[in-house]
């Protein structure tokens, strides 16, 4: 962290679009039917992202603000507008915030060492509020890649039903979903037809919610495929999952058995701190992961091998 700007580690840097999302575009190009589905996983993501950024980019504006100011004062004394009647002033004083503000917005956002600048007496006044933002920020990060894994599993199950079979063998998998004894009610919220609505038949029974079910359902689906196995023993997974957990339920005041899963957390009684870079590390460890994912069930629905590319994340 630099020392001249002490709130430096509150103050997230929105991530850049194209960029950042390059890796989902890639994945899910080869399977045009999974392009929804991609396009509302990198909505999420970058959701994110503009909400963490919000301190930052009031500085950028404070920023802009002074540097409009001294630009519309510049073009006035060029203009000599001191000197000018009445009227005339006005008419100098219009043209010098329009000249102003347009030559503003063609420079874009101001150096990112200027807005940290003027941004830290924000986060300094903020403090309490910022870190609750980041803290909500990796609570959705990890929401975002929950919604993907549902709707994936959703698409790839009601599309190739026959996959169930992969879940109903696998014997971790068998403990989060038994489809030994699916309700009749419903079977009739289907109309009894299984072979276009068998992912919403195994996601109505239990909701994907929870890392160790995710972690069954798609090692069980991908069985057969080198990166998922590889991104889902990522410990940085298990460990923003544990950290989504103790924000939801305890206001992210650490327990013993938080401790015990993620033993660098910090005293019992303490509350996890939370800083831009975490909330940067995850968005790009979920971007990683779900690049992979929408690739391997691309790869399963259409037959083909687009997984190479799609990132790797591990």
């Amino acid at each position: 962290m630099d020392d001249a700007i002490p709130d430096r580690d509150l103050l997230f840097i929105p991530v850049t679009r194209d960029e950042f999302v390059r890796l989902v575009d890639q994945a899910a190009e080869p399977c045009p039917s999974l392009r929804a589905i991609a396009d509302a996983f990198t909505h999420n993501i970058l959701a994110v992202s503009s909400m963490c950024s919000v301190p930052f980019l009031m500085g950028a504006v404070l920023v802009q603000d002074r540097r409009l100011h001294l630009l519309t004062l510049a073009h006035q004394i060029r203009e000599g507008a001191p000197w000018a009647d009445a009227s005339e002033q006005d008419r100098i004083e219009r043209e010098a915030v329009a000249a102003a503000s347009q030559r503003v917005e063609s420079e874009g956002l101001p150096p990112t060492e200027a807005v940290l600048r003027s941004a830290a007496p924000i986060a300094d006044a903020f403090r309490d509020g910022i870190e609750e933002l980041l803290r909500e920020g990796l609570v959705l990060a990890w929401s975002a890649l929950e919604v993907l894994v549902t709707d994936l599993v959703r698409e790839v199950l009601n599309r190739k039903p026959e996959c169930v079979e992969k879940i109903m063998a696998d014997p971790v998998c068998r403990r989060w979903f038994d489809l030994r004894a699916v309700p009749i009610t419903l079977l009739q919220d289907h109309s009894f037809n299984l072979a276009t609505s068998m992912g919403d038949v195994v996601l109505d029974q239990r909701r994907l919610d929870g890392f160790p079910a995710m972690k069954a359902i798609l090692t069980a689906l991908f069985a057969d495929e080198h990166d998922i196995a590889t991104v889902l023993r990522n410990d940085g997974l298990h460990v923003l999952s544990q950290r989504r957990n103790i924000i939801v339920h305890r206001r992210g005041v650490v327990d013993a058995e938080f401790m015990r899963k993620v033993p660098a957390a910090g005293p019992v009684g303490s509350r996890i701190r939370t800083s831009a870079a975490d909330v940067d590390a995850a968005l790009i460890l979920v971007r990683d992961v779900g690049a992979v994912l929408i690739a391997a069930a691309g790869s399963l629905l259409e037959g083909g091998g687009n997984t190479a590319e799609a990132g790797a994340a591990g």
